[in-house]
């Protein structure tokens, strides 16, 4: 059974009792709140997402031909489509294998300590229920910072082999809110292994260490990052880049938030910009945000 069918069939009349048995006022605010629910999750959620960059010449010459290289959010994923992007007026846009966006604009010359203000605005539709559109197969293997194959990872997996399929994300999700403290922010990966070993982490290591959990017991799972957009219309920062990952039940991709104890909620709010793999021959991808080839100009997000 589907999950709008469920609800439909099962939870719907249920709420119609309750209105019967709890009153008027009761019974029917309840009722609006489990079909405005039931909505919210097959039909689709705009947002309009903000980001804004600046780039400063700190030398003592002119900066010339620069191109400076901007992440943008992930396009035609599960859970989300990018509508449209404006506020650069000219850029090109590159996608990598696994639909990581980079806009690359152009800046003819930039005097010395001269600073240009970027911005991008995004249109986004949010997408809960949106069918598979990625192989999930692609997503069991063994990778720097996912070590699936190691010992660590292996001995917190077998806690979970005996319970039913549909049980283990869940399980493996709670067990790391129990053994896992958050540390403060960490500049440079660290990896699953480091994060059990060690008993603690940001939001990468939470989500690496699950992503790892989870690879090992077979069910697929992607490390996302990205920014937590709840309102219609936001302005993002790039204090506030989030990791958390999807996993793949056997039907359809569903979100977990390991450090913000979010689970399988809440997917219209997580606006991915990059998704965190490897390239066939090891490379990365997915981790650049933003860059620019020149060494005497910076670049920061706001």
């Amino acid at each position: 059974m589907t999950q709008t069918r469920f609800i439909a069939v099962v939870i719907l009349p249920v709420a119609l009792a309750l209105c019967l048995g709890l009153g008027a006022w009761n019974g029917v605010t309840l009722y609006r709140q489990v079909t405005a629910h039931m909505a919210s999750l097959s039909s689709p959620t705009k947002k309009l997402i903000r980001f804004q960059f600046v780039v400063k010449n700190k030398g003592q010459a002119f900066a010339k031909d620069l191109s400076i290289h901007l992440f943008a959010p992930v396009s035609d994923y599960p859970m989300q489509r990018l509508v449209a992007l404006d506020g650069l007026k000219e850029y090109k846009k590159e996608v990598d294998a696994i639909s990581n966006q980079t806009l690359i604009y152009k800046i003819d010359q930039l005097a010395s300590y001269e600073t240009r203000n970027i911005t991008v605005n995004a249109e986004i539709t949010m997408l809960p229920l949106a069918p598979i559109i990625i192989d999930p197969k692609l997503w069991l293997k063994n990778e720097k910072y996912i070590e699936v194959d190691s010992p660590e990872v292996r001995e917190v997996a077998k806690l979970f082999e005996g319970l039913p399929l549909e049980r283990q994300p869940k399980a493996a999700f709670d067990w790391l809110a129990q053994h896992l403290k958050q540390s403060d922010y960490i500049k440079e990966e660290k990896g699953a292994v480091w994060a059990l070993e060690n008993k603690t982490g940001d939001c990468t290591e939470y989500t690496f260490a699950y992503v790892a959990i989870l690879r090992k017991l077979g069910i697929p799972a992607i490390p996302l990052g990205g920014f937590i957009a709840s309102r219609p219309a936001t302005v993002i920062s790039g204090v506030d880049y989030h990791n958390w990952a999807l996993f793949h039940d056997g039907r359809r991709w569903r979100l977990a938030d390991p450090l913000n104890g979010v689970f399988n909620q809440q997917e219209e709010d997580y606006v991915a910009f990059r998704v965190l793999s490897e390239s066939a021959d090891g490379e990365p991808l997915g981790r650049s945000r933003f860059s620019v080839d020149d060494e005497n100009v910076v670049i920061e997000m706001q």
